[in-house]
């Protein structure tokens, strides 16, 4: 079933069959439904393993699962993944600020041309991350599509980043 480099634990794809198998889009199966099912994901091996299933079931599958606080994993339907995907967006660039943070405190003065390399490159791509997050180009790339139902190509995309708001 999965494309993964190795086997999986047998109760990771356990797990994903029985989240493409048995759960609906929309659906919640609850953490007792689950643990009767397969496993208990509320436990630290439980958790693992699903982590492993959820990969396996976006990468191969195409389903997206979330939690719901105190209930169960819940599958989503295709209208709520767009929604789902957008908390990761905050995360990428906190992730990106970290990353800056790190750097702002190296001094690379005593860098060799290859550290240097890597400092001033690495520093680009997070600074672009950060960019690239915000809340204004979100609100430029909204613009920007909201005159079309189809995705904004990649050129247009960036254009729309450049724009400055105008």
């Amino acid at each position: 079933m999965s494309q993964t480099f190795g086997p999986c634990h047998p109760d990771a794809e356990a797990l994903a069959a029985f989240f493409r198998d048995r759960v609906q889009a929309g659906e919640v199966a609850t953490y007792e439904k689950t643990a009767t099912a397969v496993l208990d994901v509320r436990t630290p091996k439980g958790r693992a393993r699903l982590n492993t299933a959820k990969r396996i079931l976006l990468r191969d599958h195409s389903i997206a699962l979330t939690a719901e606080r105190g209930v169960g994993i819940r599958r989503l339907p295709e209208n709520e993944k767009a929604t789902a995907a957008r908390s990761h967006l905050g995360r990428a660039r906190n992730s990106a600020r970290r990353g800056l943070k790190i750097l702002g405190s190296a001094d690379p003065a005593g860098f060799g041309p290859q550290e240097r390399l890597v400092f001033n490159s690495t520093a680009a791509q997070l600074a672009m991350v950060d960019r690239v997050a915000n809340n204004d180009a979100t609100k430029r790339i909204r613009a920007a599509s909201a005159a079309t139902e189809q995705r904004l190509t990649l050129e247009k995309t960036i254009l729309a980043l450049m724009s400055n708001g105008k």
